[in-house]
């Protein structure tokens, strides 16, 4: 493509187009654009507006909005992106970006114009059975193949996402059009940690000889041989279960938390386990993160962990999490819960005032449940009905095949 001079071409000819606005709406603003004599409508989302110029460039938009870092702290990751995208040729996640410019209160993008037709067809659904293939291509907004990249994308570069990156129409062949919210955030690809490689797999050694004795009532031993969450360091891992053998599944499903909503307020995890995503909590600010885990070899884990990583404001405890909702008068900003309720409440059976309780005590549920499974024979379409009772919002955002029985379907609930 021709270089441009995006500053000469912003700032010398101003905008290549007026820009005028026309009127304000809930959720967002119309815009008159005048290019080329030519007269559009335009309407934008909560802080940013596209305009394409022709097949292969466009210029994005992006106001100030309170609900978000300020745009000099977009403007600084930009950059980086830019950069980035220069130096390595397979870092391909967002659109190419041509040059940027803040002025006035205002971010402006010059960008590649991604074609619309290179969405491919909803793909990767052979393990999903016929009663739920319906409600997932309609609930789903992306192409699967499309967010697995995505997932992979963020954990290699370390990206930390805004939290409606998954949105309706936000992703072409694996690139994600809207970006300009995304930071930088190396925890997102392994836990700094003063040890060394050997002093780790050390530790890691005697964290997993706990689990050795660990029997179920029927004398089956649980234990895998591995941790259940895995925790990626710089130089080496402590191995955990993974769905196909490329990615832990505990990475997979990190970018589907709001993690960004979580500054200065508190998170709660039911089923926390070793304590990944509440060590991720904290990582992200949170003021407080409760962990509760019922196996006491878990809590143990987690507590261990704890002290190796440093993190301070996170409180695992050793309890039964139904009697801790119960008893709790806390709210929290998010709730946690991933591929637990289905053991405490087989098909939701008996849920409803334990669920009914969640849904007050926070503002946003990430829940993750098995489907097709043992412990959660019920369609898709029926455990978000049943979602639905409780929380104002239900959004499925991912299935994907799981190493042991049915599917995993990770969802997002609103309180508010």
């Amino acid at each position: 493509m021709e270089k441009i001079n995006f500053k000469k071409y912003v700032i010398e000819k101003e905008l290549p187009f007026s820009l005028k606005e026309s009127k304000v709406y809930l959720g967002g603003k119309e815009f008159e654009i005048k290019h080329n004599n030519k007269v559009m409508s335009v309407i934008s989302g909560d802080d940013a507006i596209w305009v394409p110029l022709n097949k292969k460039i466009g210029i994005k938009i992006i106001h100030e909005n309170k609900k978000y870092n300020t745009l000099r702290e977009c403007h600084k990751n930009i950059k980086k992106f830019k950069i980035l995208q220069d130096e390595d040729e397979n870092f391909n996640l967002f659109p190419k970006i041509y040059d940027h410019l803040l002025k006035d209160n205002t971010l402006i993008l010059l960008l590649e114009n991604i074609d619309k037709s290179l969405n491919s067809n909803f793909s990767e659904i052979n393990f999903i059975p016929d009663c739920d293939v319906n409600f997932v291509r309609s609930n789903i907004k992306n192409n699967l193949e499309d967010i697995k990249n995505c997932i992979f994308g963020l954990k290699k570069y370390g990206l930390l996402p805004e939290d409606e990156w998954y949105k309706k129409n936000n992703m072409r062949n694996g690139i994600i059009l809207d970006f300009h919210r995304f930071k930088f955030d190396n925890t997102r690809s392994y836990f700094d940690c003063k040890k060394s490689k050997n002093e780790l797999q050390e530790t890691y050694n005697r964290y997993i000889s706990r689990y050795k004795m660990m029997n179920l009532d029927n004398g089956k031993i649980k234990w895998k041989g591995k941790l259940y969450q895995g925790f990626e360091f710089k130089d080496t891992s402590f191995k955990g279960y993974t769905s196909d053998g490329k990615i832990f599944d505990s990475y997979r499903k990190l970018p589907f938390l709001p993690l960004n909503k979580i500054k200065g307020k508190k998170v709660l995890e039911l089923g926390s386990n070793q304590g990944f995503f509440c060590f991720h909590s904290a990582l992200q600010g949170a003021e407080k993160v409760i962990g509760i885990e019922l196996t006491k070899e878990d809590h143990q884990t987690a507590c261990d962990i704890q002290d190796l990583l440093e993190v301070k404001n996170i409180c695992f405890k050793n309890e039964d999490a139904i009697k801790y909702v119960e008893n709790s008068k806390e709210s929290f900003e998010l709730i946690i819960a991933n591929s637990v309720i289905h053991q405490m409440f087989p098909h939701f059976n008996n849920s409803d005032k334990f669920m009914k309780k969640i849904s007050k005590m926070c503002k946003y549920f990430a829940f993750e449940t098995p489907v097709n499974h043992s412990l959660m024979m019920l369609p898709i379409s029926e455990i978000n009905s049943n979602l639905k009772k409780y929380f104002k919002v239900v959004r499925l955002l991912y299935v994907y095949d799981a190493y042991s029985g049915g599917y995993r379907a990770n969802f997002i609930c609103y309180s508010i």
